[in-house]
């Protein structure tokens, strides 16, 4: 949660209170105690709302941040991964990455974490989203109008792995890709894959777009989706190291 997120659930309570406390008051001859309660309550909310509009609050609040995203890499050190790009071993050093909610916080979002390279690539990280980016060379004319490579991992509720996949395929059959293949969990991952590639009218190209979702179950009556995408020729090298990355992806609660 960062600063402004915490500043304006902090301001978002103290009307709430009031409100019980006074219909309490009415239905009790006790009302007092209520009161006195909800105004407590709302005097530290207020001061707490004074103190994170605060420089020193907002930095309180961004450090709060901090430790809650150094809690994956101090649990989940860096490790070795040796990965397989078209035929030929290549040795490099994945990050731990993901989402954990601090002990004792209520979250809709299930705990997780993938390991990823972090040399060459841009991540993006915020609650309930993960993005990692392949830069390309824009000055180089070749790359003009290229698909964008990313791996972008997001949570969402209230939906199963089969419905969450008939939804994107009446997304997708709006645009210029073809899904090309469904592919039903298997008991070693646990993912529902659905593949899409562009055919373009002109005839196939290295630049053809491919973009593939991997969904899971989250466990807490929502779904992980994990979309990958990239173009024809960079799909046995960005691709195949996003498929690796992703026979990494661990559910932790």
């Amino acid at each position: 949660m960062d600063a402004d997120r915490l500043f304006d659930a902090v301001g978002e309570i103290g009307g709430d209170l009031i409100d019980e406390a006074h219909a309490e008051g009415r239905r009790s001859g006790r009302g007092a105690r209520p009161l006195r309660f909800a105004a407590a309550a709302v005097l530290v909310f207020a001061v707490l709302g004074i103190f994170f509009s605060t420089s020193p609050g907002r930095a309180f609040a961004e450090y709060v941040q901090a430790v809650c995203e150094n809690l994956i890499e101090k649990l989940f050190p860096p490790r070795e991964a040796n990965l397989t790009l078209e035929g030929l071993e290549d040795v490099t050093v994945a990050e731990a990455h993901g989402e954990i909610a601090p002990e004792g916080t209520p979250s809709p979002w299930a705990d997780y974490i993938i390991y990823v390279e972090e040399d060459g690539n841009e991540i993006t990280e915020r609650e309930n989203y993960f993005r990692l980016t392949r830069p390309m060379d824009e000055g180089n004319p070749a790359y003009a109008g290229l698909p964008e490579m990313y791996m972008e991992i997001v949570q969402v509720t209230s939906t199963t792995p089969e419905a969450l996949a008939e939804a994107i395929l009446a997304q997708e059959a709006e645009g210029p890709l073809t899904n090309t293949a469904v592919n039903y969990p298997e008991a070693e991952d646990g993912f529902l894959q659905l593949d899409f590639m562009e055919f373009p009218p002109g005839g196939r190209s290295w630049r053809d777009c491919i973009r593939s979702y991997y969904i899971m179950d989250n466990g807490r009556g929502g779904c992980f989706k994990i979309t990958v995408q990239c173009f024809l020729e960079a799909s046995e090298g960005f691709g195949s190291r996003c498929s690796q990355y992703i026979s990494t992806f661990e559910i932790l609660n």
